[in-house]
């Protein structure tokens, strides 16, 4: 809340300075004018106390501490404050007629000099301050405040060029207080970006007081003010006084931006890595390191074989003792240690807790990109979180860099490097190494999880595929019991009934039991149990056995057939299917034709309706396929089933139907000796 108290308040300030200083320019009388310079004069002497208090508040956890430090300041501050308000205006300002150049210039009296001065010592301090917060924030903390704090800078950056310009001439220049205002409105801007972009958070930085050795603000304005001054004693010299006020703002410009880009870690980093890439004789010879790659750690499909060849393979090449490849599992939002060079599988971030700060780490990883270094210093509670597992695999983990496995902006894994023989510290050339590597574990890894994925699915396929046929048969065989129980009450008596009936649940039985013994043959091709048989008695075997009503409505052309070698139980199966399908086709209204008969070769069984029919587009995309059915009750696999026994038979099936002319199923199975 203070912060931004002494923000908005600071602002008003030189807001209200800002209009002051434009009333005096459109004022005609004299004396309005200079009130209104002194006016403006008074108001900016109160900034130094507001802007000072927000520098030294603003993101700190310890700024009530530091006040108390600071009270010697602001009580210089107060004083000068209560003084521009209490001395007489010819105190602060002295008009100054330029009768050559027809216009006024406000030649400054002694207090409005100390006004400037103490205000050009508030512009260091509040430099020094902001300087101070954003060195002593890291990682996150640090890209909140960046752009809060460069809004802030350009401001009073602007503000030391126009008040040492003041204090060299004595006087103010309407031009630099229009420099000024655009500063002030550049600056806010720059500040409001930075809060649209990462909203109002309290953040609470805690920087070292050492930190102001080596202070880029301090070097940069001492630089600022001996160039300055030398500048103005050469332009004296060579009479070009002139264009002093131009350079002078150009060198207050550039000196901001390169401490801009002094704080840019990511550019740093970029500076490094482009010249180690462009510029740097290469240490590794990359086409045995690819070589290697793919056939040590990449020929594998096996996640856990991979990560632990992985492992051991960056470990001879980066000479380091302590490598290890964790697996990140986006179900579980945890990290499951896969392969190392020490240790065992097991799983982290257990706790809600663990498992936020673990999608924390995955979104950092992501957004950097390139490998960290994790140091003893990191305070960012995701690089704790992965030195804890650092640490979790190995005792020492001296060094440990983070190598994030990223595949199409997913973050498979991350592997760690740690212990290097020697302690060496890597270079770039080694950085960048590792990050191409991370990118080809990470694809390797997405590979990986597909192929299991395709894997399970056929699986299940093959389960559900096997356990339909399952259903389906025995849909048929408890169609023949029902039957069967159906006439037992009206036939019991007929011997030859009962003969048939016992031999029909033989037949039942011993079918369940196949169907039982097929269960474990998932992944296996249909096996058939091939004998001689006529192929006529085994379509009137089947036709005996089916429903009277289904009966009444085939008509048989049976053919002499030479025998055929043939699974009867199988193809039995299939003719029933057919039969009982194109029942359902005729719905009670039409008729089935059973016919066989010979043909060059093959036997030839068709069953054949009078049915709706079927599109020609059914036929080709659908008809044969499983779980596609017309049916409201079916399951879609008769069809599917019927021709892998009839093309396991060496055979083929063909269909003829069209919309309206009924359907003709046609068996092809190859005769034996003909």
């Amino acid at each position: 809340m203070v912060p931004l108290l002494a923000f908005l308040l600071g602002v008003l300030i030189l807001v209200i300075e800002l209009a002051l200083d434009l009333g005096s320019e459109f004022a005609t009388d004299g004396a309005t004018i200079v009130s209104l310079k002194t006016a403006s004069l008074r108001v900016v002497s109160l900034a130094p106390i507001l802007w000072v208090l927000f520098s030294l508040s603003y993101a700190r956890g310890d700024w009530r501490r530091e006040f108390k430090v600071w009270s010697p300041v602001f009580g210089a501050f107060g004083l000068v404050a209560l003084g521009s308000l209490l001395v007489p205006s010819d105190w602060l300002v002295q008009r100054v007629i330029n009768l050559k150049e027809g216009e006024i210039v406000f030649a400054l009296a002694g207090a409005g000099k100390l006004v400037h001065l103490s205000l050009l010592l508030a512009c260091i301090l509040v430099l020094l301050n902001l300087e101070r917060t954003l060195r002593g924030a890291v990682g996150t903390a640090r890209w909140r405040i960046k752009y809060v704090v460069f809004g802030v800078a350009i401001i009073f950056a602007t503000r030391i060029y126009t008040c040492t310009q003041v204090l060299v001439f004595g006087a103010m220049d309407p031009g630099l207080q229009q420099l000024d205002g655009f500063a002030l409105l550049l600056g806010c801007g720059i500040v409001g970006f930075g809060l649209m972009r990462q909203g109002v958070q309290r953040i609470e930085v805690y920087p070292s007081r050492s930190v102001i050795q080596g202070s880029v603000t301090l070097v940069l304005a001492g630089l600022y003010l001996l160039i300055v001054g030398g500048m103005a004693e050469l332009l004296s010299w060579s009479g070009a006084e002139a264009v002093f006020p131009i350079e002078a703002f150009v060198l207050l410009v550039a000196l901001p931006l390169l401490a801009a880009l002094f704080y840019s870690e990511r550019l740093r980093q970029r500076i490094r890595l482009f010249v180690s890439r462009h510029f740097g004789r290469a240490h590794f010879n990359y086409r045995e390191i690819w070589s290697d790659f793919g056939g040590n750690a990449g020929s594998t499909l096996d996640r856990e074989t991979f990560c632990r060849g992985l492992s051991e393979w960056v470990s001879q090449l980066f000479q380091a003792l302590s490598v290890a490849v964790w697996i990140y599992e986006p179900d579980n939002q945890a990290f499951v240690a896969e392969g190392s060079t020490s240790g065992a599988r097991e799983q982290h971030a257990s706790s809600s807790r663990d498992r936020e700060v673990a999608v924390a780490a995955r979104d950092a990883l992501l957004q950097g990109g390139m490998p960290v270094e994790l140091k003893e210093s990191d305070e960012e509670p995701w690089r704790q979180f992965l030195k804890s597992l650092v640490t979790q695999r190995f005792e020492t983990g001296r060094m440990p860099v983070c190598v994030p496995l990223i595949c199409h902006e997913e973050l498979l894994g991350v592997l760690f490097v740690a212990d290097r023989v020697s302690r060496m510290a890597l270079s770039m050339e080694e950085l960048d190494l590792m990050k191409c590597i991370g990118d080809q574990a990470g694809r390797h890894l997405l590979n990986i999880r597909l192929s299991e994925q395709l894997l399970r699915s056929k699986e299940l396929e093959a389960f559900q595929a096997m356990s339909t046929f399952f259903v389906h048969d025995l849909k048929n065989v408890a169609f023949t019991l029902s039957l069967m129980l159906e006439n037992l009450p009206k036939r019991f008596e007929d011997p030859e009934f009962r003969r048939d009936a016992l031999q029909s649940i033989d037949r039942t039985v011993r079918r369940i039991q196949g169907l039982i013994a097929n269960l474990g043959l998932v992944r296996q091709q249909l096996e058939l149990n091939v004998r001689e048989v006529d192929l006529n008695e085994l379509l009137r075997t089947t036709l005996k056995g089916l429903d009277p009503t289904v009966q009444q409505l085939v008509q048989s052309d049976l053919n002499p057939l030479p025998p055929a070698r043939v699974d009867p139980d199988q193809m039995q199966s299939v003719v029933v299917n057919l039969l009982l399908n194109a029942r359902d086709a005729v719905d009670g209204i039409g008729s089935i034709r059973l016919e066989s008969r010979a043909d060059n070769g093959w036997a030839v069984v068709s069953v054949s309706d009078t049915g709706p029919g079927m599109t020609g587009e059914f036929i080709q995309r659908s008809l044969f396929r499983p779980f596609r059915t017309t049916k409201k009750n079916g399951v879609g696999v008769g069809l599917f089933h019927a021709r892998k026994v009839i093309e396991a038979h060496q055979g083929r099936i063909e269909v003829r139907s069209k919309p309206g002319e009924g359907t003709v199923f046609l068996l092809h199975i190859p005769i034996e000796n003909s």
